[in-house]
C-alpha cells in the first residue's frame, strides 16, 4: 500500500470513531432526542425512503440507462407513485 492511502484509512477511522464519541456525548446530554428516537411513530416508513434513496443514487451512478430514465416525465411520474403510494399504505393506520 502506498503511504497516502494508509493515512487516508486512518483519517477515515478517526473520522468514524470521532463522530461516534461526539454523537454519544450529544445523547447522553439532550435525553428528549433519545427518548423522541425510541416513540418515533414511522421507522418502517423511514426504513423504506432510506433504502429507496439508497438504492437510486446506486443505480445513478453504477448504471447510464436508469441516469436516463429517471429524469424523463415517466421516471418522475414513476417515483411520485411510489412515494404516494407508501406514504398512503403508512399514514393508513394512524387515520
Amino acid at each position: 500500500m502506498r503511504k497516502n492511502r494508509i493515512l487516508e484509512i486512518c483519517l477515515i477511522i478517526f473520522s468514524i470513531f470521532w463522530v461516534t464519541v461526539i454523537t454519544i456525548d450529544y445523547i447522553n446530554k439532550h435525553p428528549f432526542y433519545a427518548l423522541s428516537w425510541e416513540h418515533f411513530k414511522y421507522p418502517k416508513l423511514f426504513a423504506f425512503l432510506a433504502i429507496y434513496c439508497g438504492a437510486v443514487a446506486v443505480a445513478q451512478s453504477y448504471f447510464k440507462t436508469f441516469k436516463r430514465f429517471l429524469f424523463t416525465g415517466l421516471g418522475l411520474l414513476i417515483n411520485i407513485l411510489i412515494f404516494s403510494i407508501v406514504l398512503a399504505l403508512s399514514f393508513q393506520k394512524y387515520a
